[in-house]
């Protein structure tokens, strides 16, 4: 069992197992956030990505002049990283919200919307310094915001297409949508080859 139900059962884990070792990881959701954002950059090499990974997601093993264990920055790490970024899901079949190459979503193009969806529908201040949210609570949250947000109502206009039979004035209307809401396109030769070196997985 693994992702939500495992948390709801067992509580949100404070680990990730590497090699079989549980490490104790930071788990607030600003941290996992600024990780999402930085595997986000494309102009960040894979090896510098590995090591900002561990130092982020495990601080309390990061000695005094800022170096992180080996095993800390080690593949099988970065794919421990994942599946605790991913909430314990599989990364194959990621939906949209999650980054797709076609870029219905992005974390920090659509923050605004996100932080006025989190106070709407969950009275949560996610500007407030004191808030800080479990990552695996956050992203079950986030996954719980129907289409009435503001957040999801953009991304319907990102991937909306006129349905059969739409009148000119109607294909026009989601046209105008599309592109006033359309997010920078991401290289899907880019993205795959981000996936096999940063996560070990297609």
């Amino acid at each position: 069992m693994t992702g939500y139900a495992d948390m709801i059962l067992s509580g949100a884990p404070s680990t990730i197992d590497v090699g079989g070792v549980p490490y104790e990881c930071d788990t607030s959701h600003r941290t996992w956030l600024r990780i999402s954002l930085m595997l986000e950059d494309r102009g960040v090499d894979e090896r510098i990505k590995a090591y900002l990974l561990g130092r982020n997601a495990f601080p309390s093993h990061v000695d005094a002049h800022g170096n992180v264990p080996r095993e800390l920055t080690s593949p099988e790490a970065v794919e421990a990283c994942a599946r605790f970024l991913s909430c314990g899901r599989s990364q194959k079949g990621r939906s949209a919200r999650h980054g797709e190459p076609e870029r219905v979503f992005s974390w920090s193009d659509d923050a605004p919307r996100i932080v006025a969806d989190f106070q709407r529908f969950y009275g949560i201040d996610l500007t407030d310094p004191a808030t800080v949210l479990h990552w695996w609570r956050f992203m079950a949250l986030f996954d719980g915001l129907g289409d009435g947000s503001a957040t999801m109502r953009v991304v319907g206009y990102r991937t909306a297409k006129p349905p059969k039979g739409a009148s000119e004035e109607e294909r026009r209307r989601i046209a105008d949508l599309r592109r006033r809401y359309a997010l920078d396109p991401l290289d899907l030769a880019e993205y795959k080859s981000q996936q096999d070196e940063m996560w070990g997985v297609t």
